[in-house]
Parts: C-alpha cells; sequence; structure tokens
C-alpha cells in the first residue's frame, strides 16, 4: 500500500513537471530578446561624407529607424500579451507548446517584414514616388 501511494505520488510529479508551462514560457522569453537585438542590428549608423550635414546622413537612416521602432513596439507588445497569457496558464501539453512556436515564428517574421518596409521606404525616397 505505501509502494502505490510512493508510485502515485512519483507518477503525480513526473506528469506536473512534464506539463509545467514555466519551461514553454522560458523558451518565449529567450526569443523575445535575441529578436529585438536583431532588430537594432539593421539600423546602421551613417557615415559622414565630406561636406554632408548630420541631418542628411540621419535622413538617411530615418525609414530603418522608423522601421525598428514599430518593430520594436509590436514585438514589446506581443511579448507583454504573452506573458499576461501565461499567468494564467497552469498546465501545457503538446497542442500549446505547438501554439507557442507558431507565435514565436509570428513574431520572428516580424523582423523580414520591418527589412521589406524600410528597404521599401527607402527606395521611394530615392526615386521620388509617393505613391
Amino acid at each position: 500500500m505505501a509502494d502505490e501511494r510512493k508510485g502515485d505520488a512519483s507518477a503525480r510529479v513526473l506528469f506536473e513537471r512534464q506539463h509545467d508551462p514555466s519551461r514553454v514560457l522560458a523558451l518565449s522569453d529567450g526569443v523575445f530578446p535575441i529578436l529585438i537585438t536583431l532588430l537594432v542590428l539593421d539600423v546602421h549608423l551613417p557615415e559622414l561624407s565630406q561636406g554632408q550635414s548630420l541631418n542628411a546622413a540621419l535622413r538617411e537612416i530615418r525609414p530603418s529607424f522608423t522601421a525598428f521602432v514599430i518593430s520594436f513596439i509590436l514585438a514589446g507588445m506581443y511579448w507583454v500579451g504573452h506573458r499576461d497569457l501565461f499567468a494564467l496558464i497552469r498546465r501545457a501539453d503538446r497542442g500549446l507548446v505547438w501554439l507557442n512556436a507558431c507565435t514565436c515564428c509570428r513574431c520572428v517574421c516580424c523582423r523580414s517584414a520591418r527589412r521589406c518596409w524600410a528597404a521599401t521606404t527607402r527606395s521611394r525616397g530615392r526615386s521620388g514616388s509617393t505613391a
């Protein structure tokens, strides 16, 4: 009888450990800082050429910097919402792990979208087109 209780308690501890949402949350808490770091690496400081003003040089990076700020705010909103959601979750299963992976993927794709937007904005500025 004592061995049965010991086995039940051991199985319960194993079940709780396997379904603890803190591991899923820890993965996401690693993804978001890496994402934000990668976002800022795409903003390159301008090099001033002879006779070029600082304002003109900063205008060159404005599309990249604007895209960085928007992406940073979005990543922050995703992270805050994710943390708030996980405050309500008591157990994790395989479905939740996959949903979390998809959420992380969506956030990481934000970087590619940011780069496309910055490149498009930059090329519009060079061609003079506002359409």
